[in-house]
């Protein structure tokens, strides 16, 4: 703690009232000042003040107690300080009520009104300082003081006297402050008159004395651009660096850094005066060889702003599992732009820190457009250079970024996962719920990190919010990561909160119970209820994940299948061909026949088969054939597409693709001669005896001999005999007879 805070400690001790000589009632504190420490530091400061002041009260007209004999009862504080503190005074330094009697306070205008503080000050600002300050003596005790503080009707007119009309009116006019703004204001005029000669010790004083307030701290939530630092702690930020060809310290060095440091800011204003993409790209262009990395990174962040980016652009893509693939519309002013900067940003990526990495790759991100190829690599290469200076929010900034910039690098992953895990107790619930959400994102699977991090969530998640909880459930399920402790403690917070969380979240929420297969049927049911009125709300993505993790669980509810058909069958130009797959997929698992889904599916997938891939194919199939629906056209055309991704399939959709062709009696040798070889090509091991059963039944029932397959798939029955079920078993023996 410094001393000025101490001091402001004993300060804030105690209140009692007085009366002062104009009848007004002041309120008094009384304190007690700190010890010889904190006292010394408040002498060396003072040691600075000049010479140029009131002469000095003489000890014999001081009483036992310092104050002084002839002097009125004080009206006023703001005389505190100044004379007691001037070099060479002979007043005790016990005597802190001594100078409150030099002030002669009269109404504004009158003869005897004597501002001493105000005369002082300005014998300050003047720039007189001492030749050869004398040294104060801290007292071996604590001090015991009463000073009376400025209140009433005349509180103003008396800050108008002491300062003038210019002055400064201090908020809480007591003799501790007046103290604490006279050594201000003393060092200020010192560091202010260094300075002009040319000294690179004091560098950054500012002008009247008056010390600039501390920035506030940034907003801690969304990943926020650089823009948000006030523009003195990005300034003093940046020049805590040591720059190529600046010298280590004298004259010239000081005079260098000035220059910089005023360039720098004044680049940042026109930065931040930008109201259009034109604007700063006109600026860029003209500027930009001056620019330092503090500008880069704050006209970097500033661009998504002046692009119309709000924060809601990406709230809802930090849900989806596909996030890294949405595009925004750029013009050419913003295109180029995006470009210069990310030129400018390549060339001096090494200026960079911790914050402007992490804060610049956000912004890029939040573009969903990075211009030069070789910048994710560059930033990551640099962060993994500074990881030691990463903090939580620079971490999840980071990941989140990384996941629009398409960019996934295991080294840099594995580095920022192992600072994730010591640095947890750092991490706010979003910054922690985006971490998780960027790797599972990024398909990066570091147990040690899911472990703790996962265990970190549980232990805060009462100070989770709704879309918070949904990113850390759908990381877990997205990575395969199950806890069930972990997992039941998000999802009993994720309950309490249902009613306020969005569609997209209920249906992350359920998507991630699908995924590590969590049934809570209560839960289940609350979010049924919750969706049911609301159902218009989702998106088609979000439609169909919900219906997919309800088929998934097993949850079936009639009345609320009926709706989701209703409202699918409202917009079903709308859904992408896997979208209609899974829903489809889902109604089949459930059992939940409708003759118009199935003519509505047909017609709207028929001339998109291609779009799907070999598992979604084998579902769709499958799914056809479940509900009954054998259209011999719709069949041959999935055939077709299906037989040039058969080696894309693993062992239940291979299965499932030959048992749906067999079901629906479409005869389709060529699939079926490719399901063959690609099972003999090593997956028939890799089946389960169920799987192989299928199998074998479906080439029995279309009639397809292959010998090898048959040879090869009750090879691996007989050794996984004891898992079939009865059915299964009586299945496999009827193919082989027929065979």
């Amino acid at each position: 703690m410094s001393y000025k805070q101490q001091v402001f400690k004993y300060f804030r001790q105690g209140a009692t009232w007085a009366k002062d000589g104009f009848g007004a009632q002041l309120p008094a504190t009384t304190t007690t000042l700190p010890p010889a420490d904190v006292w010394q530091g408040l002498a060396d400061n003072a040691s600075q003040l000049t010479s140029a002041q009131p002469a000095p009260i003489p000890a014999a007209k001081l009483d036992h107690t310092g104050a002084r004999r002839d002097a009125p009862a004080p009206s006023s504080s703001l005389a505190g300080g100044s004379s007691l503190l001037r070099s060479g005074s002979n007043v005790p330094a016990a005597g802190l009520r001594a100078p409150l009697g030099m002030l002669k306070v009269a109404a504004p205008g009158s003869p005897s009104h004597v501002p001493p503080l105000k005369r002082y000050i300005d014998q300050l600002r003047a720039g007189l300082l001492p030749d050869q300050p004398g040294p104060l003596q801290p007292p071996q005790q604590p001090v015991q003081l009463r000073m009376p503080i400025l209140a009433g009707p005349l509180g103003t007119d008396m800050s108008s006297s002491l300062f003038g009309a210019q002055g400064t009116s201090l908020n809480v006019p007591t003799t501790l402050q007046d103290l604490l703004y006279t050594v201000e204001a003393a060092n200020s005029a010192r560091l202010a008159a260094e300075a002009a000669e040319g000294s690179e010790a004091h560098q950054g004083a500012y002008p009247h004395g008056l010390p600039r307030p501390p920035p506030p701290p940034p907003p801690r939530g969304r990943p926020h651009p650089a823009e948000r630092r006030t523009l003195l702690d990005q300034h003093s930020h940046h020049h805590g660096h040591h720059h190529p060809g600046q010298q280590a310290g004298g004259h010239q060095a000081g005079v260098k850094k000035a220059r910089a440091s005023s360039v720098s800011v004044q680049l940042n204003k026109e930065i931040m005066a930008a109201n259009s993409t034109s604007d700063l790209l006109l600026l860029v262009r003209n500027k930009g060889h001056h620019m330092d990395f503090f500008n880069i990174s704050s006209a970097i962040s500033r661009t998504p702003k002046l692009m119309g980016i709000s924060a809601a652009t990406d709230s809802g893509a930090a849900d989806s599992a596909a996030a890294g693939q949405q595009q925004l519309h750029l013009d050419s002013d913003d295109r180029a732009l995006v470009d210069c900067l990310a030129q400018l940003m390549c060339d001096k990526i090494h200026c960079f820190d911790a914050r402007g990495l992490a804060n610049s790759a956000w912004a890029f991100g939040k573009m969903r457009y990075v211009p030069t190829a070789s910048l994710p690599s560059l930033i990551a290469s640099e962060a993994a250079a500074k990881m030691d200076s990463f903090g939580a929010q620079n971490l999840s900034n980071l990941a989140w970024a990384f996941v629009y910039m398409h960019h996934r690098d295991e080294r840099v992953l594995k580095l920022m996962a192992d600072k994730v895990r010591h640095k947890l107790d750092e991490f706010k619930p979003q910054e922690l719920a985006n971490v998780l959400w960027a790797f599972a994102s990024l398909e990066f699977h570091d147990e040690a990190m899911l472990v703790a991090a996962t265990q970190r969530a549980a232990q805060i998640a009462p100070h989770f919010k709704e879309q918070e909880l949904s990113n850390a459930l759908w990381a877990m399920g997205r990575l395969g990561y199950y806890d069930r402790q972990v997992f039941g403690a998000l999802l009993a917070e994720a309950r309490v909160k249902l009613h306020h969380f969005l569609p997209q979240g209920i249906s992350n929420v359920a998507w991630a119970m699908s995924a590590v297969h969590h049934y809570d049927e209560n839960m289940l049911r609350m979010m049924v209820a919750q969706c049911m009125p609301n159902l218009s709300a989702f998106d088609v993505q979000a439609l169909s994940n919900l219906v997919s993790a309800l088929a998934g669980l097993g949850h079936y509810d009639s009345p609320f299948m009926d709706c989701v058909l209703a409202e699918a069958l409202s917009r079903l130009d709308r859904f992408s061909p896997l979208n209609l797959a899974n829903i489809l997929w889902a109604y089949a698992t459930l059992g939940h026949h409708d003759t118009r889904m199935l003519h509505a599916w047909a017609k709207q997938l028929s001339s998109r088969l291609s779009l799907l891939e070999g598992q979604a194919l084998s579902n769709t199939a499958w799914s056809f054939a479940k509900l009954g629906h054998h259209d011999p056209t719709l069949f041959a055309a999935m055939a077709s597409a299906l037989t040039s991704k058969v080696d894309t399939l693993q062992g239940q959709a291979l299965a499932q693709a030959a048992w749906a062709f067999a079901v629906s009696g479409t005869c389709c040798p060529a699939l079926m001669d490719e399901l063959a070889l690609h099972a003999m090509r090593g997956l028939a091991d890799s089946l389960s005896a169920e799987q192989c059963a299928m199998t074998l039944w479906a080439y029995a029932t279309s009639r397809h001999h292959s010998p090898e397959l048959f040879h090869a798939l009750m090879s691996r029955l007989h050794s996984d005999a004891a898992r079939l079920d009865s059915q299964s078993l009586s299945n496999a023996l009827w193919a082989y007879a027929s065979m």
